[in-house]
Protein backbone atom coordinates (compact mmCIF):
# COMPACT_ATOMS: atom_id res chain seq x y z
CA UNK A 1 0.00 0.00 0.00
CA UNK A 2 1.63 2.69 -1.26
CA UNK A 3 2.10 6.23 1.88
CA UNK A 4 0.72 9.43 1.26
CA UNK A 5 3.35 11.82 0.25
CA UNK A 6 2.71 15.26 1.66
CA UNK A 7 4.20 18.82 0.25
CA UNK A 8 6.78 19.82 3.22
CA UNK A 9 6.39 22.92 4.43
CA UNK A 10 8.36 26.09 3.94
CA UNK A 11 9.64 26.41 7.10
CA UNK A 12 10.75 22.99 7.40
CA UNK A 13 12.70 23.61 4.05
CA UNK A 14 14.18 26.53 5.36
CA UNK A 15 14.98 24.23 8.25
CA UNK A 16 16.75 21.38 6.58
CA UNK A 17 18.97 23.62 4.09
CA UNK A 18 20.60 25.47 7.62
CA UNK A 19 20.97 22.27 9.07
CA UNK A 20 23.04 21.67 5.41
CA UNK A 21 24.80 25.36 5.68
CA UNK A 22 25.91 25.18 9.19
CA UNK A 23 29.33 23.04 8.63
CA UNK A 24 29.90 25.17 5.86
CA UNK A 25 29.77 28.69 7.99
CA UNK A 26 31.68 26.86 10.66
CA UNK A 27 34.38 25.82 8.97
CA UNK A 28 34.66 28.89 6.97
CA UNK A 29 34.91 30.69 9.86
CA UNK A 30 37.67 28.68 11.08
CA UNK A 31 39.60 28.88 7.51
CA UNK A 32 39.00 32.81 7.64
CA UNK A 33 40.30 33.67 11.21
CA UNK A 34 43.70 34.89 11.61
CA UNK A 35 46.15 32.25 12.73
CA UNK A 36 50.20 32.56 12.48
CA UNK A 37 50.50 29.08 14.21
CA UNK A 38 51.31 26.27 11.97
CA UNK A 39 48.88 23.73 10.55
CA UNK A 40 48.03 21.32 13.13
CA UNK A 41 45.71 18.24 12.87
CA UNK A 42 42.46 20.12 13.18
CA UNK A 43 43.44 22.38 10.01
CA UNK A 44 43.66 18.65 8.44
CA UNK A 45 40.78 17.47 10.23
CA UNK A 46 38.54 20.42 9.10
CA UNK A 47 40.10 20.20 5.06
CA UNK A 48 39.09 16.36 4.72
CA UNK A 49 35.62 18.03 6.37
CA UNK A 50 35.40 20.20 3.56
CA UNK A 51 35.71 17.44 1.08
CA UNK A 52 34.32 14.80 2.49
CA UNK A 53 31.10 16.71 3.78
CA UNK A 54 30.15 17.71 -0.21
CA UNK A 55 30.64 14.33 -0.77
CA UNK A 56 28.65 12.60 1.50
CA UNK A 57 25.73 15.26 0.78
CA UNK A 58 26.14 14.25 -3.24
CA UNK A 59 26.15 10.41 -2.50
CA UNK A 60 23.33 11.04 -0.02
CA UNK A 61 21.42 13.15 -2.79
CA UNK A 62 21.76 11.28 -5.80
CA UNK A 63 20.96 7.69 -3.95
CA UNK A 64 18.27 8.52 -1.54
CA UNK A 65 16.99 12.33 -2.78
CA UNK A 66 18.06 13.58 0.61
CA UNK A 67 20.50 16.04 1.94
CA UNK A 68 21.65 15.32 5.63
CA UNK A 69 18.99 18.69 6.71
CA UNK A 70 16.36 16.30 4.64
CA UNK A 71 17.19 12.79 6.15
CA UNK A 72 17.14 14.65 10.03
CA UNK A 73 13.63 16.07 9.38
CA UNK A 74 12.38 12.88 7.15
CA UNK A 75 11.86 15.18 3.78
CA UNK A 76 12.58 13.47 0.80
CA UNK A 77 12.54 14.39 -3.12
CA UNK A 78 9.63 13.27 -5.26
CA UNK A 79 9.36 12.65 -9.15
CA UNK A 80 5.31 14.84 -10.06
CA UNK A 81 2.73 12.01 -9.63
CA UNK A 82 5.37 9.10 -10.25
CA UNK A 83 6.79 8.26 -6.40
CA UNK A 84 10.42 8.51 -5.80
CA UNK A 85 12.64 10.59 -8.16
CA UNK A 86 14.75 8.74 -10.49
CA UNK A 87 18.59 9.53 -10.56
CA UNK A 88 18.31 11.83 -13.76
CA UNK A 89 15.59 13.82 -12.05
CA UNK A 90 17.52 14.32 -9.16
CA UNK A 91 20.76 15.64 -10.83
CA UNK A 92 18.86 17.90 -12.84
CA UNK A 93 17.33 19.52 -9.64
CA UNK A 94 21.30 19.49 -8.23
CA UNK A 95 22.69 21.42 -11.24
CA UNK A 96 19.90 23.92 -11.63
CA UNK A 97 19.88 24.74 -8.12
CA UNK A 98 23.15 24.90 -8.12
CA UNK A 99 23.05 27.92 -10.79
CA UNK A 100 20.36 29.18 -9.90
CA UNK A 101 21.69 29.83 -5.86
CA UNK A 102 23.03 33.27 -6.68
CA UNK A 103 19.52 34.55 -7.49
CA UNK A 104 17.90 32.67 -4.57
CA UNK A 105 15.35 31.17 -7.15
CA UNK A 106 15.06 27.59 -5.36
CA UNK A 107 14.10 29.12 -2.51
CA UNK A 108 11.20 26.86 -1.21
CA UNK A 109 8.04 27.04 -0.39
CA UNK A 110 8.72 31.49 -0.09
CA UNK A 111 8.22 32.38 -3.72
CA UNK A 112 6.12 29.55 -4.99
CA UNK A 113 3.80 29.21 -1.99
CA UNK A 114 0.82 27.92 -3.43
CA UNK A 115 2.23 24.36 -4.48
CA UNK A 116 5.93 24.68 -2.23
CA UNK A 117 8.29 24.32 -5.41
CA UNK A 118 11.30 26.25 -6.48
CA UNK A 119 12.27 26.97 -9.80
CA UNK A 120 14.00 23.81 -9.91
CA UNK A 121 11.75 21.57 -8.99
CA UNK A 122 9.70 22.69 -11.91
CA UNK A 123 12.62 22.22 -13.92
CA UNK A 124 13.49 18.82 -13.20
CA UNK A 125 9.86 17.74 -12.04
CA UNK A 126 10.13 17.32 -8.61
CA UNK A 127 9.04 18.37 -5.58
CA UNK A 128 10.23 17.90 -1.66
CA UNK A 129 7.58 16.05 0.44
CA UNK A 130 7.52 14.44 3.68
CA UNK A 131 5.22 11.32 4.90
CA UNK A 132 4.11 12.94 7.64
CA UNK A 133 0.50 15.11 7.37
CA UNK A 134 1.92 19.07 8.08
CA UNK A 135 0.58 20.48 11.12
CA UNK A 136 -0.66 24.05 11.34
CA UNK A 137 1.65 26.67 12.81
CA UNK A 138 -0.34 29.23 14.86
CA UNK A 139 -0.67 32.98 13.31
CA UNK A 140 2.10 34.17 16.28
CA UNK A 141 4.75 31.48 15.16
CA UNK A 142 4.33 32.66 11.34
CA UNK A 143 4.99 36.29 12.90
CA UNK A 144 8.07 35.29 14.70
CA UNK A 145 9.47 32.64 11.32
CA UNK A 146 8.93 36.46 9.62
CA UNK A 147 11.23 38.40 11.56
CA UNK A 148 13.09 35.34 11.54
CA UNK A 149 13.57 35.28 7.87
CA UNK A 150 14.12 39.28 7.54
CA UNK A 151 17.08 38.87 9.66
CA UNK A 152 18.85 36.45 8.07
CA UNK A 153 18.08 36.64 4.81
CA UNK A 154 20.67 39.02 3.89
CA UNK A 155 23.40 36.54 5.43
CA UNK A 156 21.59 33.72 3.06
CA UNK A 157 22.22 36.54 0.16
CA UNK A 158 26.17 36.75 1.17
CA UNK A 159 26.17 32.80 1.87
CA UNK A 160 24.76 32.22 -1.95
CA UNK A 161 27.34 34.00 -3.57
CA UNK A 162 30.07 32.91 -1.18
CA UNK A 163 28.51 29.45 -2.37
CA UNK A 164 28.27 30.70 -5.98
CA UNK A 165 32.03 31.84 -5.80
CA UNK A 166 33.27 28.77 -4.83
CA UNK A 167 31.67 26.04 -6.52
CA UNK A 168 32.77 28.27 -9.73
CA UNK A 169 36.42 27.37 -8.95
CA UNK A 170 35.45 23.61 -8.42
CA UNK A 171 34.07 23.39 -11.72
CA UNK A 172 37.18 25.37 -13.29
CA UNK A 173 39.26 23.16 -11.48
CA UNK A 174 37.26 20.24 -13.18
CA UNK A 175 37.81 22.01 -16.14
CA UNK A 176 41.52 22.55 -15.49
CA UNK A 177 41.92 18.19 -15.13
CA UNK A 178 39.91 17.40 -18.64
CA UNK A 179 41.85 19.73 -20.26
CA UNK A 180 45.19 17.93 -19.07
CA UNK A 181 46.35 21.34 -16.72
CA UNK A 182 45.97 23.74 -19.46
CA UNK A 183 43.01 25.71 -17.81
CA UNK A 184 44.80 25.95 -14.55
CA UNK A 185 47.74 28.65 -15.67
CA UNK A 186 44.44 31.27 -15.86
CA UNK A 187 42.97 30.06 -12.92
CA UNK A 188 44.34 32.80 -11.26
CA UNK A 189 42.46 35.43 -13.93
CA UNK A 190 39.41 33.17 -13.69
CA UNK A 191 39.24 33.36 -9.67
CA UNK A 192 39.61 37.62 -9.98
CA UNK A 193 36.62 37.77 -12.09
CA UNK A 194 34.12 35.03 -10.56
CA UNK A 195 35.20 37.24 -7.35
CA UNK A 196 34.58 40.37 -8.99
CA UNK A 197 31.39 38.86 -10.33
CA UNK A 198 30.52 37.72 -7.36
CA UNK A 199 30.20 40.90 -5.41
CA UNK A 200 28.88 43.09 -8.04
CA UNK A 201 26.03 40.76 -8.48
CA UNK A 202 25.95 40.30 -4.59
CA UNK A 203 25.74 44.07 -3.66
CA UNK A 204 22.82 43.97 -6.47
CA UNK A 205 21.12 41.14 -4.87
CA UNK A 206 21.42 43.25 -1.58
CA UNK A 207 20.52 46.64 -2.80
CA UNK A 208 17.08 44.73 -4.19
CA UNK A 209 16.65 43.47 -0.93
CA UNK A 210 17.33 46.54 1.20
CA UNK A 211 15.01 48.17 -1.44
CA UNK A 212 11.93 45.82 -1.43
CA UNK A 213 12.16 46.00 2.37
CA UNK A 214 11.82 49.75 2.36
CA UNK A 215 9.25 50.11 -0.23
CA UNK A 216 6.75 46.97 1.97
CA UNK A 217 7.43 48.85 4.89
CA UNK A 218 6.87 52.27 3.52
CA UNK A 219 4.40 51.58 1.32
CA UNK A 220 2.24 48.40 2.48
CA UNK A 221 3.43 48.63 6.10
CA UNK A 222 4.85 44.91 6.27
CA UNK A 223 8.39 43.38 5.86
CA UNK A 224 9.58 40.69 3.31
CA UNK A 225 9.57 37.88 5.78
CA UNK A 226 5.37 38.96 7.14
CA UNK A 227 5.02 39.17 2.79
CA UNK A 228 6.46 35.76 1.80
CA UNK A 229 4.80 33.83 5.32
CA UNK A 230 1.69 35.74 6.52
CA UNK A 231 0.42 36.39 2.79
CA UNK A 232 -2.14 39.03 3.10
CA UNK A 233 -2.52 38.44 6.54
CA UNK A 234 -0.18 40.23 8.35
CA UNK A 235 -2.05 42.47 11.16
CA UNK A 236 0.21 43.30 13.95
Amino acid sequence: MNQMVYPAPARLRLLAAGINLLPYILITMYLSADRNTPVTVTDFVVVMALIGYPAVQLVLYLTKGQSIGKRVLGLSVYADHHGSAPFWRLLVRLLTGLLLTPFLLFYPGLLFPRNRKGAHDYLSGTYVGTLKAPGKISHEAKKRLALALDITLPLGIALAFFLFYWAGILLYLAASILTIGYLFLYIDDFALVLEWAAWILGGAAMLFYGGAQVYLVRKKQTTLGKKLLLGRDFSP
